[in-house]
């Protein structure tokens, strides 16, 4: 990273079949972000660890904290962020959302909400593509379970930025509280 002030940290890398690779993680007030608050920055490299370009930033909704991302690509090095927001592009409370590249870097889209319960924080995220670019979220959920407290595991796919159904149980296991660390 080329921004150095503040706190950088929480990196995710995704590697696309060239060798080619996209780091991505959590900055501290960089880049239009309110002061104190956190921005998802990104860069790419080549197959031989040089940058491709500077480092940009992923959301687009800017007020307080986005965090925690994670990214993952497809055989031809398109890619997918995803992350947690609070406030997030749907209003208050810990959302999940999601970002999709070409290879080349360019946005295809806006950020866009990956969670369809929104009553209960969803928070750390980790995303995997297929080789076609369909993807899939995987996250932390509070309180979908009996217990208003308790963590689940949840899941929800999508082809592009359309979600293929809504968020899907992980875990049956429902003693207790999951996360995805």
């Amino acid at each position: 990273h080329t921004y150095t002030t503040g706190v950088q940290q929480m990196p995710s890398v995704a590697m696309g079949a060239d060798g080619g690779f996209v780091v991505v993680w959590t900055s501290d007030g960089s880049f239009g972000s309110d002061t104190g608050s956190n921005s998802i920055q990104g860069r790419r490299y080549d197959s031989a660890g040089s940058p491709l370009g500077s480092e940009f930033q992923v959301n687009t909704y800017t007020h307080r904290d986005q965090l925690h991302p994670s990214v993952a690509s497809d055989g031809d090095g398109n890619f997918v962020v995803a992350w947690h927001g609070y406030p997030s592009v749907d209003g208050p409370g810990y959302k999940l959302q999601a970002r999709r590249y070409d290879s080349a870097g360019a946005a295809l889209g806006s950020e866009f909400l990956v969670n369809s319960y929104t009553g209960t924080p969803q928070r750390h995220s980790s995303v995997a593509v297929e080789p076609d670019g369909d993807f899939v979220v995987v996250w932390q959920s509070a309180g979908l379970r009996n217990e208003p407290y308790s963590w689940s595991i949840r899941g929800r796919r999508f082809r592009g930025a359309n979600p293929r159904e809504d968020d899907f149980q992980v875990n049956t296991y429902t003693t207790g509280g999951y996360s995805v660390y």
